[in-house]
């Protein structure tokens, strides 16, 4: 009874550690996607987008099956399994498209 009781308030603790640990990087991203839309405009070169993503501090890629720079920004602060995800989109002749800047979560 007593092991019940205590794997039980395991489970407790891991699921509320886990949904406090959520939104950690909430001002951060906020932060980053406004930095980024001060930046970068639609119809802006690629040149000018990867120059903003650096400054930000985004470890990016192009992707060229998508047409777009994907990013990512961690804070070890936050944990393994959050993140800042942004995509840049190009258009055909390569000028910026659309931007998105959003939280990404993970699970081991």
């Amino acid at each position: 009874m007593k092991a019940v009781r205590y794997f039980i308030m395991a489970i407790l603790i891991v699921f509320w550690t886990t949904a406090c640990a959520q939104g950690c990087l909430k001002a951060k991203t906020a932060d980053v996607r406004n930095r980024l839309l001060a930046e970068i405009k639609q119809g802006d070169d690629a040149a000018k987008a990867r120059e903003a993503l650096k400054r930000v501090g985004a470890t990016f890629s192009y992707d060229k099956f998508q047409g777009r720079y994907q990013a990512i920004i961690m804070d070890a602060g936050c944990g393994p399994y959050e993140a800042i995800q942004i995509f840049v989109q190009l258009d055909e002749s390569g000028r910026v498209s659309t931007i998105d800047v959003s939280e990404s979560y993970t699970y081991p």
